[in-house]
């Protein structure tokens, strides 16, 4: 009896073992580079425009991989390679083998294993197809004859293939039947254009419907880079190289308060796509855009992640702060004279504060520029104070000495922490505010003849 007993034991084990060795290498990305022996690579998940490092690992002798997926989220993801080559990718709870070749990485990729991923691949690549096409074919209906037989032919072909890669879509988003990539591919689609449309037309009508499929409140499409790619595909609606400055950001806040507004219904989506377009127009410094988002939308008190919510949060107030016709903050420091500056208590007409250093290349092209436009004028009409944001004084004394800037002159060589920087939210220099006699901003010049006119 004890012997029968250790014999079916021994069989249950030797069965399970067997059942376990055929089991599918679940949660795992695994694969062979082709000529990337004994190479890192580094396992990126995307959230909005960014890749997070997720794990890293060296291939072994003939260019092998596998990187344990336990505890991902769902997600599009990234496998870097040393030369900055990658490919992209949707884990979605499913095992993923693919081979590729370091050479060309894109055309040599074959997805091994993964349903998803074949269809993910698919989709890429008849799209990219389908919006070549269109694109060739869009000004051939703007300028062909409309009473030529070849133009029907010409808007057939427009329609039938917008159908078509409409067709395809659904059937791919009905396959994964809800997964990620069927959100995915949902939220992608673009609505069909009328080939009556002309291209005004077109981009009127897109401006009004390109994100009609955005589904907004899917926060699993934070760990994609869809919502950066919709938000900056719509802004490029509203480019114009025939405009300025001014009228392209008039543009551009048209098009933010669409965004926003479909955004807004979804406190965490709502949060991070304000935080995708703030941190963009700052770094192009189209301040007015910045101020009409801090002006007119607020960040939920429950949003979730509260160092970033508030990061955020100090940045609007700061640009509401330093909007046009609100006062001007107050700077009090020592200038290179050694003599008491407050800003308060000068009497011209105009004042310009300008924060800049002298490593900085920009800087060295506007401030000669002024100086020059300093001399000429009268004091009465305009005082220039000049806050170096420069730590070396040794190195902020040379350029002074090689040149000339009578106007007044100030530096506590703290840097981006001097106080005066941090009350007037400095991130880029050069940072120009002009002022009218009471202290009031009445504009954020970049050049000097804007100056100019800004104290008409």
């Amino acid at each position: 009896m004890m012997l029968q007993y250790k014999l079916i034991t021994l069989l249950l084990i030797s069965c399970f073992a067997v059942s376990c060795t055929n089991l599918p290498a679940q949660n795992s990305i695994s694969g062979k580079i082709e000529n990337y022996p004994s190479s890192s690579l580094k396992l990126q998940r995307y959230f909005m425009d960014k890749a997070i490092t997720q794990d890293s690992l060296v291939t072994n002798q003939n260019g092998s991989f596998i990187f344990n997926m336990e505890g991902q989220i769902s997600g599009q993801y990234r496998i870097l390679l040393n030369n900055m080559k990658f490919v992209d990718l949707i884990y979605d709870h499913e095992d993923i083998r693919i081979t590729t070749g370091v050479g060309n990485i894109d055309l040599d990729l074959k997805i091994e294993s993964s349903t998803i991923n074949r269809d993910y691949k698919d989709y890429l690549n008849r799209r990219e197809e389908a919006y070549l096409k269109l694109e060739m074919l869009t000004p051939m209906l703007e300028y062909y004859p409309k009473e030529d037989t070849f133009y029907l032919q010409i808007r057939k072909k427009f329609e039938d293939e917008q159908i078509a890669l409409k067709a395809y879509s659904r059937d791919l988003i009905a396959r994964n039947n809800g997964n990620f990539l069927a959100r995915y591919i949902n939220a992608d689609q673009k609505p069909i254009l009328d080939a009556d449309l002309g291209l005004i037309e077109q981009k009127v009508f897109l401006q009004q419907h390109a994100l009609d499929f955005v589904d907004f409140d899917d926060t699993t499409l934070l760990h994609s880079n869809l919502f950066t790619g919709k938000v900056m595909d719509y802004l490029g609606l509203f480019q114009n190289n025939q405009l300025n400055k001014q009228q392209l950001e008039r543009e551009y806040i048209r098009a933010v308060d669409h965004i926003l507004s479909r955004a807004m219904f979804n406190e965490v989506v709502f949060q991070h796509i304000m935080e995708f377009l703030v941190n963009g127009f700052e770094h192009f410094y189209f301040t007015e855009v910045v101020t009409y988002i801090a002006e007119n939308f607020e960040l939920s008190e429950s949003c979730q992640n509260l160092e970033r919510k508030n990061e955020l949060q100090e940045k609007l107030q700061a640009y509401q702060r330093l909007a046009i016709g609100k006062s001007a903050p107050d700077i009090q420091m020592k200038d290179l004279k050694g003599e008491q500056l407050q800003l308060s208590k000068i009497k011209a007409e105009n004042t310009l504060v300008i924060f800049w250093a002298s490593w900085c290349p920009h800087c060295k092209e506007i401030l000669p520029e002024l100086s020059d436009f300093y001399n000429s004028i009268d004091k009465k009409d305009l005082e220039i104070v000049a806050i170096s944001l420069d730590k070396k004084a040794e190195e902020l004394q040379q350029y002074l000495d090689e040149n000339e800037c009578s106007f007044i002159n100030a530096c506590d060589y703290q840097g981006w922490d001097t106080p005066a920087a941090i009350d007037y939210h400095i991130y880029s220099t050069p940072t120009l505010f002009l002022l009218d006699k009471d202290k009031t901003i009445i504009g954020r010049p970049e050049t000097v003849n804007q100056v100019v006119e800004g104290m008409k």
